[in-house]
């Protein structure tokens, strides 16, 4: 468990909870162009809350395809951890009419990502200190779909 041992470094830490490997590998390529910023991945419910528990995140993505729970009720129990109540999430899904009204995630990033509108929606969410990273979570979800990407990795 290194990064736990990293824990108290001032770079902002992202939490991906998902567990498809092309999805995973897509993120941390992405991640590479952002050292300022952690990726750690959860691969189940419970190691996502763990996770979220022990690193307070900046930023939550959250699968909506979770093959061990569902992302609502995850999203749930997240807000009920210290220091969780106001992180932005993000739900990822190869559906784009999910709907998120009356839901918690501030966005939804629909798949294929796109690594130009994943970067800069990167940037904007876990800017530290910034008052629309917390508004965020608070404003009407936004929906990012495949037409507003310029470049385009397909997810499964």
């Amino acid at each position: 468990m290194q990064f736990l041992r990293d824990s108290s470094t001032a770079a902002p830490w992202v939490i991906y909870v998902g567990d498809r490997a092309v999805n995973i590998m897509l993120l941390e390529a992405i991640f590479e162009r952002r050292p300022h910023l952690h990726l750690v991945v959860a691969t189940s419910s419970q190691r996502a809350l763990h996770l979220a528990e022990n690193l307070k995140p900046a930023l939550v993505l959250i699968d909506l395809e979770l093959t061990d729970g569902d992302a609502l009720h995850l999203l749930g129990r997240l807000r009920q951890l210290p220091g969780c109540a106001e992180v932005p999430a993000v739900a990822v899904s190869a559906d784009h009419d999910t709907p998120l009204a009356g839901t918690d995630f501030a966005e939804l990033w629909g798949k294929p990502l796109g690594p130009r509108l994943v970067f800069s929606r990167l940037d904007e969410l876990t800017a530290a200190g910034e008052p629309h990273a917390l508004a965020a979570r608070h404003a009407v979800p936004t929906r990012l779909h495949p037409d507003e990407r310029p470049a385009v990795a397909t997810l499964h």
